[in-house]
């Protein structure tokens, strides 16, 4: 019975150990669900939007007199006239002080180039822009992966960035924690047999 016991232990142990996963080729439509907020400057109350697909591969919000998107695979490229895949903030708004994108638990900013930790996340990119803006990451996932970036300092017009995000899989061992705790469980009682 002690063994058993043990056993059943070791196998609640191997089942709480989940790991995550990573899919690295991820669009606008994909992240449908996530959170983008705005603030202002000028004491305008926050907009807390919540992105939505477009057509099969953008996605994007639309605030008051601002709105930020996404078309095409998010780890970009470029095809020497155009950037694929760039994320495209929008702003007539003078008074727009910031916008934070928040992935939630489902999806990450890959934020380094190549697959620099071995973490399972797959080749990343450093955040780049079309011109120069503000931002940070926050809500540090594991090793180069964050679940927010925080947007500042764009003024007025059209700002081009690229950075990669990757979704969030869990791929957890349950299944084979419980076949292990049968088996030992039929072994111990054949034993008694």
């Amino acid at each position: 019975m002690k063994k058993l016991l043990a056993l059943g232990f070791l196998s609640l142990f191997m089942g709480s150990q989940a790991h995550a996963g990573f899919i690295g080729t991820i669009t606008g439509a994909d992240m449908a669900g996530i959170e983008v907020t705005a603030t202002f400057s000028d004491g305008s109350a926050n907009e807390e939007l919540v992105w939505s697909a477009t057509d099969a591969v953008s996605g994007g919000v639309t605030g008051s007199d601002w709105s930020l998107t996404q078309s095409g695979e998010t780890f970009g490229e470029f095809d020497g006239v155009n950037v694929i895949g760039a994320w495209i903030l929008s702003s007539a708004n003078a008074a727009l002080e910031s916008v934070i994108i928040n992935l939630g638990s489902g999806f990450v900013f890959d934020t380094e180039f190549g697959d620099a930790s071995a973490n399972g996340s797959g080749p990343g990119r450093e955040f780049v822009s079309s011109t120069p803006i503000g931002w940070d990451f926050s809500g540090l996932v594991q090793d180069e992966l964050y679940s927010t970036l925080t947007l500042s300092d764009f003024g007025t017009g059209e700002v081009q960035f690229l950075i990669d995000t990757d979704q969030v899989t869990v791929n957890a061992p349950a299944t084979l924690s419980l076949i292990l705790l049968a088996l030992g469980g039929l072994a111990m009682r054949r034993k008694k047999a």
